[in-house]
């Protein structure tokens, strides 16, 4: 029997297993999304809670546009613009609109929907790269209960951005640095927090100038860099060219109170809040127990010599969103696209039986579940 037969029946194995192993992380991620949906369901209305706060602003957008100067929902600043919200998941609602006819709330939960599946399929692939089919399964289980993760059944734009990243991260696990770039390019339409990747790519283009990789090599990571920020920053021009301030897109952030400063800055409003009686362990607390749980999940993939790119992007992103200033209760929400974090986590209880990896997903699936009712139920965004 000659190489090549056998060589295309393991390709052919190999697809097999690689489509089941996304099929079932997909169904774990999917009944996870069931579960807070049923619990919803027996509570009250489903959809109009699903399409709060920033689904809200989305859906406007969709139906009508972008405003300036005029401020929305009853806001005094004329900065505080839905200028502030990215194109990306907007857009995608106005096609379904179109074609449709539904209502823009629905439309963008959809558009949204679609984006966390496609996310869901991306991190699996990518932990079935590094860890193998069952870490895989875990990696995604782990993501689809993380802090926040209620906002992966709602009308929020994340969905879309981790699946670009995501694929940008695959990308560069396979030397395909240009169209790495092209993805993160493309993420940046859909939020503004792309900086970890591009730094990223920053540090593996500079990498190849300190050694003795090929010419070829440098200008492809070169270009793969200089694409990364194009998406945000055509929506910077964009801001500008509406509000007549060339820095108009950070102005608008500004007046939404958000921006950057030190982690001194957080560490003083977490100390600012921790003295506020009484102290809100739900939206604070967790909220600064799930940071501290990424970098130290950053810290092991490091320790334990993980994949290098993948683990340089998880310690950036950790240490970006401490530096971002405003919404500290979103910090969570903000650290979703930092799912390689949990590698450690899967490839742990990839040697463990099956019971014990089935209780382990169980048991936090159950948690994530109370934890979103919870946020559900209040009037703080997530």
């Amino acid at each position: 029997m000659s190489a090549a037969p056998i060589s295309a029946g393991h390709e052919d194995v190999d697809r097999r297993r690689w489509f089941i192993t996304i099929g079932i992380g997909l169904a774990v991620w999917v009944a996870q999304r069931l579960a807070l949906i049923v619990a919803m369901a027996l509570d009250g209305p489903v959809v109009s809670r699903l399409t709060r706060w920033d689904g809200r602003w989305y859906s406007a957008i969709a139906a009508g546009g972008y405003h300036w100067p005029n401020p929305m929902f009853g806001h005094t600043d004329p900065w505080i613009s839905d200028l502030a919200f990215l194109p990306g998941l907007p857009a995608l609602g106005r096609m379904i609109i179109l074609v449709t006819g539904m209502s823009p709330h629905l439309a963008i939960l959809i558009a949204a929907q679609m984006g966390f599946l496609t996310a869901a399929v991306v991190i699996t692939a990518v932990g079935h790269r590094v860890a193998g089919p069952t870490a895989a399964v875990l990696l995604v289980a782990c993501w689809g209960a993380a802090p926040r993760a209620v906002v992966e059944s709602m009308g929020y734009t994340e969905g879309w951005f981790i699946a670009l990243v995501g694929l940008g991260l695959l990308a560069i696990l396979s030397g395909r640095w240009i169209l790495a770039g092209t993805f993160v390019g493309v993420a940046g339409l859909f939020r503004a927090s792309v900086a970890p990747v591009c730094i990223v790519l920053g540090i593996a283009w500079l990498t190849s100038l300190c050694t003795k990789a090929e010419a070829g090599q440098r200008w492809r990571r070169f270009i793969g860099m200089a694409l990364s920020p194009l998406g945000l920053l055509t929506w910077f021009v964009i801001v500008a060219h509406r509000t007549g301030r060339w820095n108009g897109y950070l102005v608008v952030q500004k007046a939404w109170g958000s921006g950057m400063g030190t982690l001194l800055d957080t560490w003083e409003d977490l100390h600012s809040r921790i003295d506020h009686v009484p102290f809100d362990w739900r939206y604070i607390g967790l909220v600064a127990l799930a940071w501290c749980m990424y970098l130290a999940l950053g810290i092991v993939m490091a320790v334990r010599r993980e994949q290098v790119w993948l683990t340089v992007y998880v310690l950036v992103t950790v240490i970006f969103v401490g530096h971002m200033q405003g919404y500290f209760n979103s910090k969570a929400r903000f650290l979703l696209p930092a799912f390689p974090a949990f590698l450690p986590v899967a490839r742990l209880l990839d040697r463990s039986p099956r019971w014990l990896q089935a209780v382990f997903v169980l048991v936090i699936s159950a948690v994530s579940t109370w934890w979103s009712l919870d946020i559900l139920g209040h009037n703080i965004s997530p």
